[in-house]
């Protein structure tokens, strides 16, 4: 009799278990995203693996691949352990570089963390060309353009939505925002609000020769990739300078410092400050072709700081104002191959250009649109707010943060209060 009622117990306790394993997974998918039911369900999705899972006391981090192409689109989950989360904030990487080198660094000060304190769940998107190997570029990249990098945005979020039932938002930067609002054009549902950080547009009427720049780097990338190079290597050498210039600052770089009128050559330290200080007025990858700067569309640089020179360059005198040289290293040590499409720039040329070859659909852009850009990156270059605008939106705010420079925005000490705010407005 004993063991009868023992037995019916435990099958009492066993359905009990499983209703109530039912009931949170039901919750789970509604508004508490628990993080091991989470990994419960991402195991049953088909082509999903969870690659690392990192865990804290205040958060786990979980890195997933979806895997339904031969290279993966690989999505970053940072869930908070004491808050509930009311919505989600897709963080989107530049093409380029990844969740980590861009959100996630460095690591004990950054904006994901900053949005998960704020009672945001934190969804970083990679694109795929993070996980491509460099032998591979002429096979895959000569059609990942705008619409490829909006169409696997589109499948991240969807894969997120199977799992966790809330509202988001998103933010990008430069690329990735132009990729945001290409998405925002054409899907909406429980996004709420985007966010653009430094993202480079022209007025017409008002800087009419830099429409004209834009349309010639638009032919000059049809004719790169036209001769068979695929892949902007800006980000992989930006990676180099800094391992150089950390490891080896006063060393010799081999770049002459003569078009500035001065003799001898850069140390690696030099070069370093010097090209993301003035990052605006070195050659590129279409500078052969067109004449111009690599990177004509920004103020200044990639970093707000000095340089001062010297007849020797070892003399030479120079520093960043916000960021600083170890958070710079942490950045490097995460981008993972460095590429960039070319055909990617190519459709972001086109869109500035104005010329048709890629356009955007502003009047789907229904979303609270906050614009953030920098002093010394896009300063007050952002006609896309305008054409939103011009398409029926209001609700679209222009922040411009002076003294900073497109790195700044995210990895000063001082962002948190003099940036980041802005991303929590309603």
């Amino acid at each position: 009799m004993y063991k009868k009622l023992f037995k019916l117990a435990g099958i009492c306790l066993l359905l009990i278990f499983v209703q109530s394993t039912l009931l949170a997974e039901k919750r789970c998918a509604i508004n508490y995203p628990n993080r091991f039911l989470l990994t419960h369900k991402l195991k049953r999705i088909k082509n999903v693996d969870i690659i690392k899972t990192e865990t804290t006391e205040k958060w786990t981090q979980m890195e997933i691949e979806l895997r339904d192409e031969q290279y993966p689109l690989t999505i970053n989950l940072l869930i908070g352990h004491k808050r509930f989360p009311k919505k989600m904030m897709f963080m989107v990487a530049p093409s380029g570089q990844n969740f980590r080198s861009t959100f996630f660094s460095p690591i004990d000060r950054n904006m994901a963390l900053y949005l998960l304190e704020k009672g945001y769940l934190v969804v970083g998107v990679t694109y795929r060309e993070d996980k491509l190997p460099i032998e591979d570029v002429g096979q895959f990249l000569t059609d990942w353009g705008m619409e490829k990098h909006t169409a696997d945005l589109r499948k991240a979020v969807k894969l997120i939505q199977r799992i966790i039932k809330l509202p988001y938002d998103m933010i990008g930067q430069a690329s990735s925002a132009v990729s945001i609002m290409d998405y925002a054009s054409h899907y909406s549902g429980k996004l709420d609000k985007i966010i653009l950080l430094d993202t480079d547009s022209f007025d017409p009427s008002l800087q009419p020769e830099k429409v004209v720049y834009a349309d010639m780097t638009y032919n000059a990338l049809n004719q790169i990739i036209a001769s068979g190079m695929y892949a902007n290597p800006f980000i992989d050498s930006l990676r180099n300078m800094i391992f150089a210039g950390t490891m080896y600052p006063d060393a010799d770089s081999g770049q002459a410092r003569d078009f500035l009128g001065l003799p001898g050559n850069f140390t690696y330290a030099g070069l370093l400050h010097f090209s993301l200080i003035y990052t605006a007025f070195l050659p590129g990858l279409h500078t052969p072709i067109t004449g111009l700067p690599g990177e004509w569309v920004m103020i200044q640089g990639v970093t707000a700081g000095y340089y001062n020179y010297a007849l020797d360059p070892l003399s030479d005198s120079y520093g960043f104002t916000y960021t600083s040289l170890g958070d710079l290293v942490q950045v490097g040590m995460n981008i993972g191959t460095g590429i960039i499409p070319i055909a990617y720039n190519r459709d972001i040329y086109a869109l500035q250009s104005l010329n048709g070859a890629y356009e955007i659909d502003w009047s789907g852009i229904e979303e609270r649109v906050i614009m953030i850009n920098s002093e010394y990156s896009s300063g007050n270059q952002a006609y896309y707010g305008t054409l939103i605008q011009l398409a029926g939106n209001n609700d679209v705010s222009l922040n411009l943060i002076q003294g900073y420079a497109y790195i700044d925005l995210l990895l000063s000490p001082y962002a948190a209060y003099d940036v980041w705010p802005f991303i929590l407005q309603d």
